[in-house]
């Protein structure tokens, strides 16, 4: 079991997470860290049929996850096989943290630089960094919060608002993302942009 389900130990993580700034940029990153070792690598030492079946079932339970999530959120999803294969190999975790490396890389640049894109997809961000801001996107969900306050404290001081403003707000407020929330912050979200203009 142990070597079935990754669980970071303290070896996984690099010596830069060990102080505080390290360990508030990567605090959501030791899964990405450890599979580098436990998956990915020992993926590539002895590929065979039985680890590419695997590799199959994580992608398409990647993409069944992008589905459902979009599904609960009420939007539509993709179906055709670029976003099968990004959304599949990007929610399996099997690149490790080269898989959030590209993501952040695809942020960005808008989609135009990534993985995906050098072989042949269109250019798309994906939908797990599709509303993270930059700030988010490359130094971790606290420093994300920081850039979706100042992004507010500058809407207000402008009087004027726009989406990404409110929905800036909105991330800030404790289980606004939850599956079963989410519909009713999406409404919340909508009518308080409509009252403001």
């Amino acid at each position: 079991m142990d070597t079935v389900v990754i669980t970071p130990g303290k070896g996984d993580l690099p010596l830069w997470t060990k102080g505080e700034v390290g360990k508030t940029v990567a605090q959501f990153k030791s899964f990405a860290f450890a599979a580098n070792q436990r998956l990915l690598m020992a993926n590539l030492d002895d590929f065979n049929a039985n680890k590419m079946a695997g590799l199959i079932a994580s992608i398409t339970l990647g993409y069944v996850s992008y589905a459902a999530k979009q599904t609960l959120k009420g939007e539509d999803f993709e179906t055709d096989y670029d976003t099968f294969i990004r959304e599949g190999l990007d929610r399996s975790g099997q690149l490790a943290f080269w898989g959030d490396l590209n993501g952040m890389i695809s942020k960005a640049t808008q989609g135009e630089v990534d993985l995906h894109r050098l072989l042949g997809a269109d250019a798309q961000v994906m939908s797990r960094y599709a509303s993270r801001n930059m700030l988010g996107t490359l130094l971790g969900i606290s420093a994300g919060r920081v850039g979706d306050i100042s992004q507010f404290i500058g809407a207000i001081s402008k009087g004027e608002f726009s989406e990404s403003d409110i929905r800036a707000v909105r991330k800030a407020i404790i289980f606004n993302n939850l599956w079963a929330t989410h519909y009713g912050f999406s409404q919340l979200e909508k009518s308080t942009y409509e009252a403001l203009q």
